[in-house]
């Protein structure tokens, strides 16, 4: 069991399995958080993996009350 998944698209840079994120949530705080599974989408499937990069889409575990609208960016610089 893996908890709430994420689902994002990759805009620029990589995400790893095991990074840590900087969580920009909807009323404007920000927290450090670690990606604890990634799921790569293969055509209807999600497959395990360690890197994504721009335009895959995934799916990340780790993250229990993340929601609709809400951005994971560099924890050095977060931009959302």
């Amino acid at each position: 069991f893996l908890g709430r998944l994420a689902l994002l698209r990759i805009h620029q840079g990589n995400l790893k399995k095991g990074q840590t994120v900087a969580w920009m949530r909807r009323d404007g705080e920000v927290k450090n958080v670690r990606i604890t599974e990634l799921l790569i989408t293969d055509g209807l499937e999600r497959k395990p993996g360690e890197v994504a990069g721009p335009g895959d889409i995934v799916a990340i575990a780790g993250i229990p009350d993340i929601t609709i609208g809400e951005t994971l960016a560099d924890p050095e610089n977060p931009v959302a």
